[in-house]
Formats: C-alpha cells, sequence, structure tokens
C-alpha cells in the first residue's frame, strides 16, 4: 500500500477487523496507556464528525502515521461482500480520515 499509494480501494469486512487489531497489538507494545489514550482519541474524533465537524488537530498528531502505512493519498474505502460492524466502520473512518461506502449484496 506504502509503494502503491492507492485513493481509493475495495476491501471486505474481515481485512478491516484484522487492520483494528493489528493497530491494537502496535499500540499495546507501546506502552499500558497508549491503547486506552488511542481509543479515547478515536471516539472524541467520532462524536465531533457525527456533529459535521473536522478534527485536524487529532489528525495531524494522531492518525497522520496510520493514513501513511496506506500510502498517505487514501480517501475513500469500499466495503463489501459481508455486513460491516459499526464499530468497525467508525474506528476505520476515525484513524484513517476517509469516506467509506458500505455496499453488501
Amino acid at each position: 500500500m506504502r509503494l502503491i499509494k492507492p485513493d481509493f480501494f475495495v476491501v471486505v469486512p474481515l481485512i478491516l477487523e484484522r487492520f483494528q487489531k493489528e493497530i491494537y497489538a502496535q499500540l499495546n507494545r507501546g506502552g499500558f496507556l497508549a491503547a486506552p489514550l488511542f481509543t479515547y482519541f478515536m471516539e472524541y474524533k467520532n462524536r465531533w464528525i457525527d456533529r459535521g465537524f473536522q478534527t485536524p488537530i487529532l489528525d495531524k498528531l494522531v492518525c497522520q502515521k496510520i493514513k501513511e502505512e496506506f500510502g498517505g493519498k487514501i480517501s475513500m474505502i469500499g466495503v463489501g461482500g459481508a455486513a460491516l460492524h459499526t464499530s468497525i466502520e467508525k474506528f476505520s473512518r476515525a484513524a484513517l480520515n476517509i469516506h467509506m461506502t458500505n455496499g453488501t449484496f
């Protein structure tokens, strides 16, 4: 992903669940406060996104490193193949600062 630097890609929900698990595994290696603080920041960011606001400080300080792992240019993810759990959708939307399109058949 870092090499290709996509603007958009399509995944199944299992990939996003693994993505979330890997982020928390790395955070847990970083210390006992890293994961709870990250969870708090993502919940805070989702509250403001739901109200229609952006969080540029959190985007720069917390989410930029995660977005760089996806090439840095990602702006949208399409999810299909199965139903996506709301918590996974909100986490991915906040952590990557992207729009998500969910299409299940």
